[in-house]
């Protein structure tokens, strides 16, 4: 019986991002697919109560890959908090912040 390889969980912070986070999290999810014979993974977009359409896009983002997950605080909490809650809800044997 093969061990099953590691689970990496990428935590991504997102407040205000939406010009940048569709790009930044398919480079991501680009690199991580190169891995996967090595790694599983999952990339955990933690939206931090943004005013703009990063929820919107992180939300597309969950629908169109299995291995993202959109989670979203109903106000900004600041990054302390984000990573505390993307810690406390990553699944991964490693944890990698972005």
């Amino acid at each position: 019986m093969s061990k099953q390889s590691p689970l990496i969980s990428v935590v991504l912070p997102a407040y205000n991002e939406e010009a940048l986070l569709d790009k930044h999290a398919r480079e991501v999810e680009t690199y991580l697919r190169s891995i996967e014979t090595k790694y599983r993974w999952e990339m955990l977009i933690i939206n931090d109560g943004s005013s703009d359409a990063t929820g919107e896009i992180a939300d597309s983002l969950d629908a169109e890959f299995t291995e993202i997950r959109a989670i979203h605080h109903p106000r900004n909490f600041g990054l302390g908090q984000v990573l505390k809650f993307g810690f406390v809800n990553a699944r991964g044997d490693y944890v990698v912040v972005l």
